[in-house]
């Protein structure tokens, strides 16, 4: 279970750093 625990962690920040890139990415536009 430990190691579907550590892929989880894995999995779940990859998707938090996307959605923050998305959310900055359309909110300052001219930066990127």
């Amino acid at each position: 279970m430990s190691k579907f625990g550590r892929l989880w962690d894995l999995v779940w920040n990859g998707y938090r750093a996307f959605k923050l890139y998305e959310f900055l990415r359309d909110h300052y536009e001219d930066w990127f």
